[in-house]
């Protein structure tokens, strides 16, 4: 029993392996803090890359107002370089809309950007991103 007592007592000040302790309580933490931040930044870049590819789309469809929605999505493709592209819907009707009797094309375009956080069951979110054409 005097034994049992003596070895509770050298451990009470042993610090061999607190740090491995720590960072088994810590460490998981800051990987999901990590994986959130570089998650954040591809959420927004995606954005940033989808809006700039229809600008460049509707820039196009200015220019060639006959345009169809399939000229529409590859041109949205070849601007986007990062995605899959079975994840993009591109809708850009022929019909044209009228506002204040200024004849104007809508397109939009879709994505849905999927998480890749492990062990997570997170559902992807769709992006979306529209402009209006002038085509008179």
């Amino acid at each position: 029993m005097n034994a049992a007592i003596n070895h509770l007592r050298r451990l009470k000040w042993d610090v061999a392996g607190a740090t491995a302790v720590e960072f088994a309580v810590v460490g998981p933490v800051l990987f999901i803090l990590v994986f959130g931040i570089i998650q954040t930044g591809l959420l927004i870049f995606t954005k940033q890359q989808l809006h700039y590819a229809v600008e460049s789309a509707v820039r196009s469809v200015m220019i060639n107002p006959a345009m169809a929605e399939s000229e529409i999505r590859i041109h949205i493709l070849n601007k986007m370089s990062t995605i899959n592209d079975s994840d993009l819907v591109v809708i850009a009707p022929i019909g044209t809309t009228f506002l204040n009797s200024i004849e104007m094309r809508n397109i939009i375009a879709e994505y849905d950007f999927n998480f890749f956080v492990p062990y997570s069951n997170l559902s992807p979110m769709t992006l979306t991103s529209n402009g209006y054409a002038i085509v008179n």
